[in-house]
């Protein structure tokens, strides 16, 4: 543990800017001008420049370097986001391997496995990228266009409305159809 200043603690004592957290290895290694951002893990926010993110978890928020309020949390969620520099700003993404390689967008929600991970879209070698207001929700699920919200994948039954179904309850029936 170290503490480069009154208003820091870093783990790793060679970073230096306002209000940061950072600790694991290398978590938070390129901040110089960031501010207010708690880093946590492995490599976590290794390229972060920018201010008032939360990374926790392995690689986490890994190229993020200019992306402004993002909130990602598990092993290597949102570890290619931002990278370039890319705009990616106001996003939460939740879950192991959660939008590893979303590269840009802004006010996002993914929850889940792997969710909005690439390997797992129709075309893997598009990421859809550049979407605004868009949610995925469930693990393996993708979101294609903005202003959408996605539960669950092409595996899973969706139900609304059922907390006081007694067939749902008790298990014999649940969700009968696909959103």
């Amino acid at each position: 543990y170290s503490n480069t200043g009154s208003t820091h603690s870093y783990y790793n004592p060679s970073q230096g800017s306002m209000g940061n957290v950072c600790i694991g290895t290398n978590a938070g290694y390129s901040i110089d001008s960031g501010a207010w951002n708690t880093i946590t893990g492995h490599y976590a926010g290794f390229s972060t420049l920018a201010d008032e993110n939360c990374f926790y978890g392995k690689h986490c928020g890994g190229d993020n370097v200019t992306g402004l309020e993002n909130a990602f949390f598990g092993t290597l969620s949102g570890q290619n986001t931002g990278a370039d520099g890319a705009e990616n700003n106001y996003n939460t993404f939740v879950g192991g391997i959660c939008a590893q390689n979303f590269n840009s967008g802004t006010y996002n929600l993914f929850l889940g496995y792997q969710a909005q991970n690439n390997r797992y879209m129709p075309d893997p070698t598009a990421y859809y990228n550049n979407l605004t207001n868009a949610a995925a929700i469930g693990a393996n699920t993708i979101v294609p266009l903005s202003n959408q919200i996605v539960l669950g994948n092409d595996t899973q039954y969706v139900g609304i409305g059922l907390s006081a179904d007694t067939a749902y309850t008790s298990g014999n029936n649940g969700p009968q159809n696909r959103l």
